[in-house]
């Protein structure tokens, strides 16, 4: 029988910061066990048992900058998904207005197409600009990470009922080991639909007079008939946001008025061409691409291949690259190390990449021997995708299971990357026997977890009676176990 809530998880995986595959097997191997575990034993206030603390670990912003994310293990993020689910209609998406609204949210039952809205919101921005004159865009510094604990769970409760917001409460608490700030997860669908949700607080204020207003999720573009009145309106969304221990980004905060574009670098004629090209493309908010086929001219061509062999290439250039070069022979080629050297928080894309480019003469292989060899120093987000590059696009030998050795075992391997590797299919080359010692020595639910889905091949009764030694670890991983012995490679 198919469960909706699996359906909603598995569509929105391949988005996620992290995208480990774990949650999902648990999922579709037997959502009724993790519903009733989570009802019965965690959200149960007369059990010792609560959600496991969520797994920290940073992902790249950019070049030098980290985001701060917390990683859930099968349980809490199917709680997640399933809660939002179950509520889908407290919500939907808003009707638009004067103060125009895009983001995460449901309609007629489903989840927006959140690529849709923020096309949607770029398109109104201009609108709002040509009708009122003035303009400011803004956006909310560490959003997500902001969110004060007390403040989300009385605004859930508001929009569930009293026990399902105490229980989400219980979930942020739990998640974040009772501290109260930070404690919100990032880059999963139905944690964009709360924090969507409760930034309405934004477009539903009376104190924000301004006539013009669009908003999606924390991008907030202000419009007003003149610049005294935008700057007036800028003033005021300060102290509206500060009640809600809120600021904004002064980083990202533009002024401007009709004829000035948002963006104010000067750019030459090709490149103009190429950025709208790139939207045309439907390029995301995310970084992610629809497989659309965009066709460049030789001058474009050329023009693009000349920047990134620039000593110093820009990462917005290569970031360009990345949205319009994948149609190329020799694309690869030219953008690995770019990306691997100037530019590694763009390695979700170039992971993008290589899926619809391919490796086709060995330069990507050799760019990863060579970055992952001892003694160089790489943070857990280029661990990871540099693993995810290896277990979805190269043939698993010896080779490959070398170099994931070696990222298992870098000190800046974390919880989250050991994950990744874990919960591969793969059991040769010495796989299976570090599958076991994970398991036996392992007290993180999220890497036992993994562990066990990476053991779906392994010889039932071998497999089972393996699990029988992580059960002992404790009720979260006696209940992962229960589920585990019923998958099936």
């Amino acid at each position: 029988m198919s469960d909706a809530t699996v359906k909603f998880l598995e569509s929105d995986q391949r988005r996620w910061i992290f995208p480990l595959r774990t949650p999902i097997v648990f999922a579709k191997t037997d959502a009724r066990a993790l519903r009733d575990h989570i009802r019965l034993k965690l959200l149960d206030p007369g059990q010792p048992d609560g959600f496991v603390t969520g797994q920290l670990a940073y992902s790249r912003k950019d070049q030098h900058h980290l985001r701060r994310v917390l990683v859930l293990d099968p349980f809490a993020t199917f709680y997640l998904y399933d809660f939002v689910y179950e509520y889908r209609d407290r919500f939907a998406k808003k009707s638009s207005g004067a103060r125009s609204v895009f983001g995460h949210a449901f309609q007629n039952g489903k989840p927006v197409d959140a690529l849709a809205e923020y096309h949607a919101f770029r398109k109104n921005k201009y609108e709002l600009i040509a009708t009122h004159g003035y303009f400011a865009q803004v956006d909310i510094f560490n959003c997500f990470n902001s969110f004060y604990h007390h403040d989300v769970t009385s605004f859930v409760t508001k929009r569930t009922s009293s026990l399902d917001g105490a229980q989400f409460g219980q979930f942020l608490r739990e998640l974040n080991a009772g501290v109260s700030v930070a404690c919100f997860p990032q880059g999963l669908y139905p944690a964009k639909v709360i924090g969507h949700a409760y930034l309405s607080l934004v477009e539903d204020s009376r104190q924000l007079k301004a006539p013009g207003l669009g908003r999606f999720l924390d991008d907030i573009v202000l419009a007003g008939r003149s610049r005294r009145d935008v700057e007036e309106h800028l003033i005021d969304i300060q102290y509206l946001l500060d009640k809600h221990h809120l600021a904004l980004n002064d980083s990202k905060t533009v002024v401007g008025e009709r004829g000035r574009r948002f963006s104010e670098k000067k750019l030459d004629r090709i490149k103009r061409g190429l950025m709208k090209k790139r939207e045309a493309r439907k390029q995301t908010y995310d970084g992610l691409d629809v497989d659309e086929v965009v066709r460049l001219n030789d001058k474009e061509r050329d023009y693009l291949t000349t920047l990134i062999r620039k000593p110093n290439v820009a990462q917005e250039d290569i970031e360009l690259a990345l949205a319009l070069l994948r149609d190329e022979p020799d694309a690869l080629a030219l953008l690995v190390d770019p990306v691997l050297d100037s530019a590694p928080h763009l390695l979700r894309g170039l992971h993008r990449f290589v899926e619809l480019s391919k490796d086709q003469d060995g330069c990507l292989w050799s760019a990863l021997e060579s970055r992952l060899k001892v003694g160089r120093a790489l943070p857990e987000h280029d661990l990871f995708w540099c693993a995810r590059i290896l277990i979805d696009y190269f043939e698993f030998d010896q080779g490959v299971a070398d170099l994931l050795v070696r990222i298992y075992e870098d000190p800046n391997a974390t919880a989250v990357v050991r994950a990744a590797i874990l919960e591969t299919e793969y059991l040769e080359h010495g796989f299976a026997d570090l599958k076991e010692s994970a398991l036996r020595a392992e007290g993180t639910t999220l890497v036992a977890a993994a562990g066990m889905v990476g053991l779906i091949g392994l010889e039932k009764a071998k497999r089972n009676h393996i699990y029988k030694y992580v059960a002992r670890q404790g009720a979260h991983a006696a209940a992962l176990m229960s589920i585990a012995g019923k998958m099936v490679a």
